[in-house]
């Protein structure tokens, strides 16, 4: 992979313009850089208000559709999404994003019909904030455990889970929002990164290496 510093003056059909960091940066020397695809990172709000970018759409005076797209080939997903939508900027929904605007790059590229493209539908399984390797403190929606909790879970944890597993089975269809801390909410912070995480493998690599290292810890501990 060749990389490349400079500074990117606008977006056409055919990729990128851009000046190399060796030029000053006022130079108006352009150098066409050919790509089918352009993923765009960062501060993109405020790289529109440099006065030598001309952008061929409005981003300001558009907000994304159903399918993330902010405009025909511009995908909007994390920061940007919240600031165009003003939803809450979380990590969670960032990742549901990303599945989502992943999918439907690959459709537009492979010219997909749009029905079969993917509709972004927030799902929040809970907010929470670590306070300790074994302790959290979380606001849970009842209604939506039944995605986290697995069907058989170690003694341990199944009697930590039980009384919110019995609030979800009561709460049916209806969010209900349940406020919860120690190590049942610490629990339910690693089972939520466990449900977002892409595939299989993620779930496997991570939980592996939560198990080692609480492993670890037992070990280290004075007896």
């Amino acid at each position: 992979m060749i990389r490349y510093k400079g500074r990117v003056r606008a977006i056409n059909e055919a990729g990128l313009l851009w000046t190399p960091a060796s030029e000053d940066v006022l130079s108006t020397k352009l150098q066409q850089h050919e790509s089918d695809l352009v993923l765009v990172t960062g501060a993109v709000a405020a790289s529109l208000t440099d006065p030598d970018i001309e952008p061929r759409i409005n981003l300001r005076s558009s907000s994304p559709d159903d399918y993330l797209r902010r405009a025909p080939g511009i995908f909007c997903i994390g920061d940007a999404f919240a600031a165009a939508v003003g939803t809450p900027a979380t990590g969670q929904a960032a990742m549901q994003q990303a599945e989502v605007a992943a999918w439907n790059v690959f459709a537009q590229l492979s010219g997909l019909p749009r029905k079969a493209w993917r509709r972004y539908s927030p799902s929040v399984l809970g907010e929470y904030v670590s306070l300790g390797r074994n302790t959290a403190a979380a606001v849970v929606d009842a209604s939506q455990l039944t995605k986290l909790v697995p069907p058989a879970l170690p003694p341990a944890a199944a009697a930590l889970l039980d009384p919110l597993v019995s609030a979800s089975a009561s709460a049916g269809r209806e969010s209900r929002k349940v406020d919860l801390g120690g190590r049942a909410a610490a629990v339910l912070r690693r089972l939520s990164y466990l449900y977002r995480m892409p595939t299989l493998g993620h779930r496997a690599w991570v939980a592996k290496s939560w198990s080692e290292r609480a492993t670890a810890d037992d070990v280290a501990l004075p007896a």
